[in-house]
């Protein structure tokens, strides 16, 4: 597909989206609008998904979450 038509395509959809979206509660999408937009990424992303690994990966462990408490009117710090 040319760049052109996708373009089109794309604003063909977004026009969809934003039609009769005059108030908040009417804001839905028409029918088969997520369904186009979803099409654009699936094949990037089942690239990625089939990409080749690389041979090393960084790896960070976190064995405790650090969170500020206050108690008697200072701050303290405090793993949880």
């Amino acid at each position: 597909m040319n760049e052109g038509a996708e373009s089109q395509r794309e604003s063909a959809v977004w026009d969809q989206l934003l039609a009769g979206c005059e108030q908040p509660e009417d804001w839905r999408a028409p029918g088969g609008a997520f369904g186009l937009a979803t099409e654009g990424v699936l094949e990037e992303v089942t690239l990625w998904q089939n990409r080749p690994l690389g041979s090393l990966y960084p790896l960070v462990v976190f064995d405790a979450l650090r969170v500020k408490i206050r108690a008697g009117g200072s701050g303290q710090n405090k793993a949880a």
